[in-house]
Order: C-alpha cells, then sequence, then structure tokens
C-alpha cells in the first residue's frame, strides 16, 4: 500500500521527530479512478480504461472529460504536513499545443456528499457526485477547490511524472472525516490538446498515486503525542511480533527489533 521514506530527523523540544513519507495509490482499498464523459457519452461508464484525460469542449460535446480519482485513507497515522498528487503520463492525446500550457484544475470531493464512494463500474457524466452537468469545467458546491497547475504537453513523454501540491491540499486531507478522499480534475485551459495520464488499469504505468509527508514522533508506539511508560507494552510486543511501525523503529534502520532497545530506553530518560 505505501512506500516509507525517511527524510530528516531533527530535535524538536528534545524530542526526536522523523519525516515520513507515504505513498497511497488508487488500487489500494477502496481506491479508484475513472473518467466521465459529456454529451452522447453522458451516461456510458469509463471507469475500466487504461488512461484517463480532461478536456472542455462545452456540456454537451462527447469529447469533453473530468477525472475522478478516490484514495482510501484507512492506514493514514497522522496529520500530513504536505500533499501530492503524482500521476504517470501516458501520451498526449490530440495534437499537442506548442505554446500553450495545459492547465487543469483540482477540487476535492466533501465528506458530506452523497455517493463519495462513487462505483468505478458505473460512475458517469449524468452521476457523477459534484460534477455540474451544464459545464465543461465546473463542479457544484458539493467540491472544494484546492488550485490547478499546468504541463507544457510537447515536453512530456509516455512514462513521465506530472503532479500537483498544495496548502489547501494537505488541510483538504487533513479535515477528512471517513477515511477517503476524492479528488477531481477539470480543464482548466480550454485548448485543443490535453494529457493522458495512468489509471490503476495501466499495467505499464504506475497508478495515481497520493504523497503524503507527515512528522512522526519517534518512540510514540502507542500514538499519544508522547513518549512515556505508556509506550513500554506497544514497543515491546512490536519487538515480539516483529510488526514494523516507524515509532518503534527508534535507530532508523528500516526494522523493529533488539537494535532499537537502547535508543529507547534513552527517550524515556529524555
Amino acid at each position: 500500500m505505501r512506500t516509507i521514506l525517511v527524510i530528516l530527523i531533527f530535535l524538536l523540544s528534545q524530542v526526536p521527530v522523523a519525516a515520513q513519507q507515504i505513498e497511497i495509490s488508487t488500487t489500494f482499498g477502496s481506491g479508484a479512478d475513472a473518467m466521465i464523459r459529456a454529451g452522447s457519452n453522458s451516461n456510458n461508464n469509463f471507469g475500466d480504461v487504461i488512461g484517463i484525460a480532461v478536456k472542455d469542449e462545452g456540456p454537451f460535446s462527447p469529447v469533453t472529460r473530468k477525472s475522478y480519482f478516490r484514495f482510501d485513507l484507512s492506514e493514514l497515522p497522522a496529520s500530513v504536513t504536505n500533499a501530492e498528487i503524482v500521476l504517470s503520463v501516458t501520451t498526449p492525446d490530440d495534437p499537442c499545443s506548442p505554446t500553450t500550457p495545459h492547465v487543469i484544475n483540482v477540487f476535492g470531493l466533501s465528506d458530506l456528499a452523497s455517493s463519495e464512494l462513487w462505483n468505478e463500474d458505473l460512475i458517469s457524466w449524468s452521476n457523477a457526485p459534484g460534477n455540474d452537468t451544464n459545464s465543461g469545467n465546473g463542479v457544484t458546491a458539493a467540491a472544494t477547490p484546492l488550485g490547478s497547475f499546468a504541463n507544457q504537453c510537447q515536453f512530456l513523454i509516455q512514462g513521465a511524472q506530472i503532479s500537483f501540491s498544495s496548502s489547501a491540499l494537505a488541510d483538504f486531507i487533513n479535515s477528512d472525516t471517513n477515511d477517503v478522499v476524492t479528488i477531481i480534475f477539470t480543464d482548466g485551459s480550454q485548448i485543443s490538446s490535453s494529457i493522458g495520464y495512468a489509471t490503476k488499469e495501466n499495467q505499464k504505468q504506475h497508478a495515481p498515486l497520493l504523497r503524503l509527508t507527515l512528522d512522526v514522533v519517534l518512540g510514540d508506539v502507542n500514538l499519544d503525542g508522547s513518549v512515556d511508560l505508556l509506550d513500554v507494552a506497544a514497543f515491546i510486543d512490536r519487538i515480539q511480533s516483529g510488526t514494523y511501525q516507524i515509532e518503534a523503529d527508534v535507530n532508523l534502520d528500516g526494522e523493529v527489533d533488539l537494535l532499537d532497545v537502547d535508543p529507547f530506553v534513552d527517550l524515556l530518560d529524555m
């Protein structure tokens, strides 16, 4: 489900903190990705395609499209300090504009929106939650703007990565209450070209990723925000079971074992 990278360690009020990076793809848990298309395609489902894109040629054109991504946050251990959506480029699927960047608008679907657990095999333009069916690039009040990003398509090749990050995206993830987030992409440039990116059904490119950074207090194995005697039982359990938890990997060698005991005891004495 996730890739963990310890980026840096520093002391904050004498408490060792590690920056942990977690990658969650649409392949994990209740994750999903799909494209919806307007016009004569408004009732058609595109949940099983290997590449999706956004384009705005009006709400009644069959080539107008928006993209939906759902990420499962059920194993996210703490609040995030940074969030990034990473996509793998398939190909620009139309003649590429050499001068005009392709802009993508990013929205987050409210937890209160109906059907946030939309069915990847059933979602369409006519039933997608948060979709403004009368707009080629708009959403309803159920979706919150998170920003936009631009890509110059002539510089992109198959397999290249494009990404989006904003403080609004991190705040949106931290405000989640139901362990899933849905992100919506729409076209923000209204030009003839568009950029295709891989879905989880694509066997040659990686699935859409949500890359999250969070601060972890080393030694806080019971996750109560402090390192004290209340962590001892949980720490011993991780040692005996061999279950990896970064808070118990006090020496940050990628393993939870007896080599972590002395550093853990030192934390208790701080």
